[in-house]
């Protein structure tokens, strides 16, 4: 339970290691499944619901940008959103958590991002 004494609801980023900080500048995508789904594959154009959390490359969080504690998942066409989302969200399968280590220019184009990302379903 939390401060408030509500029931904290377990979640599949318990025990994955938050945040943390790039040793250096990337110059490409990488992306690590830190945990492996097992529903069905997203494709490029595919509409996807996910929680995500966002930090700077220095590790510190970036405020308003985790749905997993404020439990209020995103669903978003992938063409919709950044370079690094759509190529790095295909190929996920639901139930899935993955790392995003994004250089710069497939984010927002003022440095290097770090996103875990979490599948909950895929649309049309």
């Amino acid at each position: 339970t939390n401060a408030e004494g509500d029931e904290q609801v377990s979640s599949i980023v318990d025990g994955v290691e938050w945040p943390i900080s790039l040793d250096e500048a990337l110059t490409e995508l990488v992306t690590e499944d830190l945990v492996e789904g097992t529903g069905d594959v997203a494709k490029e154009g595919d509409t996807v619901v996910v929680n995500y959390r966002l930090s700077t490359a220095d590790g510190t969080p970036v405020p308003g940008n985790d749905t997993f504690q404020t439990n209020s998942p995103f669903t978003s066409p992938l063409s919709s959103l950044i370079a690094a989302w759509q190529q790095g969200i295909p190929g996920m399968k639901e139930g899935g958590l993955r790392r995003l280590l994004v250089p710069s220019d497939l984010a927002y184009g003022d440095g290097d991002l770090i996103f875990d990302v979490e599948l909950l379903s895929i649309g049309q």
